[in-house]
């Protein structure tokens, strides 16, 4: 159940958070109140409100009352704000349950007033299940790490354009996708939409009021890029099995990213792991000078004409 007045209002996090850590600065030698303030001056700007009406859907109408659920958006935020730059890396795990317990400064601008209102890590899971439309079960181990993935690596077929060859490309012609928008049918799985209609009411439309973006002067244009994950399908051998191991091919493996695309770099000569991405741009210009802000970023299959 979610219960709109147990939302953390911007204005209450706002007092709280600057009244907290200025006093906590005075009486703490462990907190600095300027320690993170570029990720602080973001975090007081964010007004997370417009979310406390549009969540109540994802919740179902009985049970027991969700609560923290602006805080942990906000850990999230900030997690990803500071990637690489605490212990947690880019582990959410470790930011949960060893980072965020053992530092005053980043829970206060969570604003969890302490340790023993921490949310535990499936909270964290429990609010992406919601806001994420694909059913949890495609992310199962089952689907990800099926029978048989600790096979031999498979060989790689290089196609007569020197990129490698698709077993089963995932392909449609632009006919096609008229078609399925004229019949009322989705040109593609969109199972983000939540997450593009929050980043829409926080940060595009605010932008839109304060007139950061003209909407009477931009161009909104999408491209196709690879982005690099560093992983592979295939996984990696675990450090237990040496090259001389005699059961190097059958041995288990690690997949931090089992369901990565895997590209062949036809100018390097070199396999990548990379994601299929386009990114839809907002481009203004003012006078004599212009910028870029990216308004969305979706995962479609191969498109042909």
């Amino acid at each position: 159940m979610f219960k709109p007045e147990l939302w953390q209002s911007h204005d209450e996090y706002r007092t709280i958070v600057n009244s907290l850590g200025r006093r906590l600065s005075r009486n703490n030698p462990r907190y600095q109140f300027d320690a993170y303030s570029k990720e602080r001056q973001k975090l007081l700007s964010l007004n997370l409100d417009p979310l406390s009406d549009y969540l109540t859907p994802f919740y179902s109408a009985e049970g027991r009352p969700a609560i923290h659920q602006a805080q942990i958006l906000r850990s999230l935020i900030l997690f990803t704000l500071l990637f690489n730059r605490t212990d947690a890396k880019t582990s959410l795990t470790a930011w949960v349950r060893d980072v965020l317990p053992n530092s005053i400064s980043l829970a206060c601008l969570c604003r969890f007033s302490s340790v023993e209102d921490l949310p535990p890590l499936g909270s964290y899971y429990d609010l992406m299940n919601r806001l994420w439309l694909n059913p949890r079960e495609q992310y199962s181990r089952s689907a990800l790490l099926p029978a048989g993935k600790n096979g031999k690596k498979p060989q790689k077929t290089i196609g007569s354009d020197g990129k490698l060859a698709e077993e089963n490309p995932d392909t449609f012609s632009a006919l096609h996708t008229v078609d399925l928008i004229r019949n009322g049918s989705p040109a593609s799985e969109n199972p983000e939409a939540v997450l593009q209609e929050i980043f829409s009411l926080l940060a595009v439309f605010p932008s839109i009021r304060l007139g950061l973006i003209d909407a009477d002067d931009l161009t909104v244009s999408g491209d196709g890029t690879a982005v690099v994950s560093h992983t592979s399908p295939n996984g990696r051998h675990l450090p237990s099995c040496s090259p001389s191991c005699p059961f190097r091919k059958t041995c288990g493996r690690h997949y931090s990213d089992p369901d990565a695309g895997w590209g062949w770099d036809s100018d390097k000569k070199y396999g990548i792991s990379a994601t299929p991405y386009t990114c839809f741009l907002t481009e203004m210009t003012r006078k004599k000078w212009s910028f870029h802000l990216c308004l969305s970023l979706r995962r479609p299959a191969a498109m042909t004409v």
